[in-house]
């Protein structure tokens, strides 16, 4: 028998990480104002005028996922229909309602992907709080055997889902030893990634001349390269750098010889 909710449900209560990252007492400090849209939106609440969301229209900041309706504000869907979900608090606000106004993580999960915009962010967001409430028995077979064809190796994500859960979270030293420091400044930044990318196009270079020189192993002194010695003897016939002649000393290995 797979697993339901309870109608009321409080989801509200569901934990929501606060914007800011900062541990609640000094979350607080800062000052809510910078949760509000976060707030709202696990309160199924219309958001509040604060400084901001001043001068942003606030019927598109409307986060009350209970309504039975409740979809993207139609100025995000009209600017860029692909783009609607991809806000984090309407991705939140809306996973919340799939979550919500169903009744089993299936459906909660197909509502999710059934909504057009960025429904793999939605959807992957709803699978979290649904999987929450119902638990990894409520996963359709169907589901898990079709992910286990790519997992490698086998049992891999189960693996990892069971280390999040029971292993205890890094310290913020430990995490922040595995960071690279950000660049000094934008050029230097957009400097690394053209670096990055002329050496992988070097590396690819040499590494197509080796795949070369492996199909063609002979070589003329002149720079041609041949698969075979017949065809190499066909050209050192007239190769004026095998032969010696007049031009050897001056012929460019890179162009062709006739």
């Amino acid at each position: 028998m797979r697993p339901t909710r309870q109608p009321n449900y409080p989801l509200s209560r569901l934990k929501i990480a606060n914007a800011t990252g900062l541990p609640p007492e000094r979350d607080r400090a800062v000052g809510c104002l910078r949760r509000c849209p976060f707030s709202a939106a696990a309160t199924s609440q219309q958001e509040e005028r604060h400084a901001e969301n001043d001068g942003l229209p606030l019927e598109g900041r409307d986060w009350r996922w209970r309504v039975r309706q409740y979809r993207y504000h139609e100025d995000r869907i009209a600017t860029d229909r692909g783009y609607a979900g991809s806000y984090a608090t309407d991705a939140l606000a809306m996973a919340l309602h799939c979550v919500h106004a169903t009744e089993s993580l299936e459906a909660a999960m197909r509502k999710a992907a059934s909504l057009c915009g960025d429904a793999d962010t939605v959807a992957a967001v709803t699978g979290q709080l649904a999987g929450a409430i119902y638990g990894v028995s409520a996963i359709p077979a169907s589901w898990r055997e079709a992910i286990g064809r790519w997992e490698q190796p086998t049992g891999a994500i189960q693996c990892r889902a069971w280390l999040l859960c029971e292993t205890s979270a890094p310290t913020v030293a430990a995490v922040r030893g595995h960071e690279r420091r950000d660049d000094e400044s934008w050029p230097a930044y957009e400097q690394r990634l053209a670096d990055a990318a002329r050496s992988k196009l070097m590396q690819e270079a040499e590494q197509d001349d080796a795949a070369a020189a492996a199909q063609m192993p002979l070589e003329c002194p002149c720079g041609r390269r041949f698969a075979n010695a017949t065809v190499q003897g066909l050209h050192k016939r007239k190769c004026d750098v095998f032969l010696g002649g007049p031009t050897a000393a001056t012929t460019d290995p890179l162009v062709e010889l006739s």
